[in-house]
């Protein structure tokens, strides 16, 4: 271990005690008092000093984890690839929502194909329509029942889609809606009309049938009445006379009995057919006609026996009778088809009233989906009007560019016109009436 001493010589490094000498034969150098003096250099008068600027210091940011920032980026992503699915989902369901209602027109304008006809049937002439064009008729409503419904399952498809459209979509579902419920109405009255119709048809030709018979029978009574008279000319000898038989007038009486009898079968066949029109008038004419054909047959047959007496009597009756079935004769209607006039428009006034309102709200809705389509596709009325109908024409394309029945709506049908009767018989030539105005219109006799 060393020691430590206070001795100042002990810390004192030790002198060098060899000189270092430098050989003779070497030229001296200079000494420090013989080398050159070289001036210093001038130095530069100071600059002022500027004042110190404080120099503006950032604080540390503090960085996120690794783990935050990638969450981040990924939520960016994420949230990018929801927008786009987002977008493109929207333009595809609201593409699948159009392309829906395309479909529905389609199927409304097709509907129109079996609804025209319908119209055109409605505005005709009180009993035009026969049973077998009825029944046509109604199946044609069957398959607009079928298009229709098949529209109505169009728009529910694009209300499932609704929310993907925008305002035109929405409203032209809504006309949509209304012109399906409006045209199915449309037939649901149609066809009571049509089938009511129908029903007038077969009436008419019955009692129209009825009513022949009867004239014919009126022929029949006329020729028995000649050949009695030139029976009776025969028996009294009293000129030349053109029937010796006694037969002859009986059997033109039972041709005349055999007629009326076709005549009350006709008649019960228009009552069972259409039921709602008053026949009183013919039933008591031809009761009063049977019955009077009846009794000039007994007198006859009581003369061909030679009972004069009974046959007296039996004219006698025969000739009131007859008097009573003339005067029921010429009270009848100047045309059979006075008596459907006014219980037709009756029972069909309720159906009309909807067939007319329907058409007027499907018109409504139309134009709706007309201003949907623009001018290139029309979906319901506009197209020529059938002249003297009231009723519209046209087809209803698949691509939503047809017409649909009820432009101009039928209203209540107007009266056929008056036949001519026939002699004290009543036997009528059905007229053909025309609708001559639009919706609303009046029945006019």
């Amino acid at each position: 271990m060393a020691r430590f001493t206070n001795d100042a010589s002990a810390r004192r490094p030790a002198r060098r005690s060899a000189r270092v000498t430098r050989p003779s034969s070497a030229a001296p150098g200079p000494t420090r008092a013989h080398r050159p003096v070289t001036p210093a250099p001038r130095r530069a008068a100071p600059t002022p000093l500027r004042a110190a600027t404080p120099r503006r210091t950032r604080p540390a940011r503090a960085g996120l984890p690794l783990p935050v920032r990638v969450g981040l980026v990924l939520a960016v992503f994420v949230a990018l690839g929801t927008g786009a699915y987002l977008t493109w989902r929207y333009l595809t369901r609201g593409t699948q929502a159009r392309a829906e209602i395309t479909s529905a027109i389609a199927a409304v304008a097709a509907s129109d194909d079996a609804i025209v006809p319908l119209n055109e049937a409605v505005g005709g002439a009180i009993g035009s329509m026969t049973p077998e064009q009825s029944a046509q008729v109604s199946s044609d409503a069957d398959s607009a029942y079928e298009q229709l419904e098949e529209g109505q399952g169009h728009v529910a498809k694009a209300r499932a889609l609704e929310r993907y459209l925008d305002d035109r979509g929405r409203e032209v579902l809504d006309a949509l809606d209304a012109t399906i419920l409006a045209r199915e109405e449309m037939v649901e009255a149609g066809r009571q009309i049509v089938e009511t119709d129908a029903s007038v048809a077969v009436a008419q030709d019955a009692l129209g049938g009825a009513v022949s018979a009867m004239v014919e029978a009126g022929e029949k009574v006329t020729a028995a009445s000649e050949a009695a008279a030139q029976y009776a000319l025969y028996l009294a000898q009293s000129g030349e006379a053109t029937v010796v038989d006694g037969s002859v007038p009986v059997g033109y009486e039972d041709e005349a009995l055999a007629l009326l009898s076709q005549a009350t079968d006709g008649l019960a066949r228009a009552k069972e057919a259409f039921a709602e029109a008053d026949y009183t008038a013919y039933e008591s004419c031809l009761e009063s006609r049977t019955e009077a054909v009846g009794l000039m047959k007994q007198a006859d047959e009581a003369i061909l026996d030679g009972d004069f007496e009974t046959a007296s009597t039996a004219l006698a009756s025969y000739n009131e009778v007859d008097a009573k079935a003339s005067d029921l004769a010429s009270a009848l209607p100047a045309s059979t088809n006075d008596v459907f006039v006014e219980p037709y428009t009756a029972k069909t006034a309720s159906a009309r009233s909807a067939y007319s309102d329907a058409t007027e709200r499907a018109r409504d809705a139309d134009a709706k989906i007309r201003a949907y389509q623009g001018t290139v596709a029309q979906v319901t009325a506009g197209a020529a009007t059938t002249a003297g109908t009231g009723a519209t024409t046209g087809t209803g394309a698949t691509t939503g560019t047809g017409t649909a029945a009820g432009a101009d709506a039928p209203g209540a049908a107007s009266a056929p016109a008056a036949g001519t009767a026939a002699g004290a018989s009543g036997a009528s030539s059905r007229g053909a009436a025309v609708m001559d105005t639009p919706a609303n219109s009046s029945t006019t006799a």
